[in-house]
């Protein structure tokens, strides 16, 4: 391999050059993500969850199933979004963003990367779901006086939205969704954690004075 910057030859896998090139590297943290990398992977699972209850539901009440009574009406979406949860819940793990990957790894002194199968996913899924589930209901009673408040004013009516669905919303997506994902990065599990590895770019040559 040459390097990039002045062509000269990288002996036995050298990652550094004379003239200032350095191969970017990758290095496990044990840094917990920031609030916009948290942000970032929890949306990631969110959008395509809710999606997944959303079309669920509305495809049921479109064919009319008989068995939706009022209860189920309520329930049927919170059981559809933890199927959805479950479904998508791989998505942190599946692909790296731009700056950092979340992986899996065992408690070997070799700490070796495991795959997320079944048993781990149910793991991963459970820890989230039920915080995430007690942490929505939470939300919705803290949220109760403001929403009051905005019906008050009347901009239910003005822009002909449910308010308290909105607030609900941004505060599962801003509030709830990083605090949970900070919380999951090296929590112990059975037999596995998850942590973060971080992507350096120090790939520029270092430009001679002139």
């Amino acid at each position: 391999m040459n390097c990039p910057s002045c062509g000269s030859p990288l002996l036995f896998g050298a990652g550094d050059c004379n003239c200032g090139y350095r191969r970017a590297s990758a290095e496990r943290s044990s840094i917990e993500l920031t609030y916009w990398e948290a942000l970032r992977a929890y949306w990631r699972i969110y959008w395509p969850s809710q999606l997944f209850g959303l079309a669920g539901y509305f495809a049921l009440v479109f064919l009319r199933v008989p068995v939706l009574t009022p209860v189920a009406q309520v329930l049927l979406p919170v059981v559809l979004v933890a199927m959805g949860l479950f479904l998508y819940v791989h998505r942190i793990l599946s692909s790296s963003f731009r700056e950092f990957s979340i992986y899996a790894i065992t408690d070997t002194p070799q700490a070796a990367t495991v795959k997320f199968k079944l048993r781990r996913r149910t793991q991963v899924w459970f820890f989230l779901w039920w915080r995430q589930l007690v942490a929505g209901v939470l939300a919705v009673i803290l949220a109760a006086p403001t929403n009051i408040l905005l019906s008050l004013i009347g901009l239910q009516a003005i822009f002909g939205i449910n308010v308290a669905f909105v607030v609900s919303t941004f505060g599962a997506v801003l509030a709830i969704g990083p605090i949970l994902l900070k919380m999951l990065i090296g929590h112990q599990f059975s037999n596995f954690r998850l942590e973060v590895q971080r992507f350096s770019a120090r790939t520029e040559a270092t430009s001679p004075p002139l």
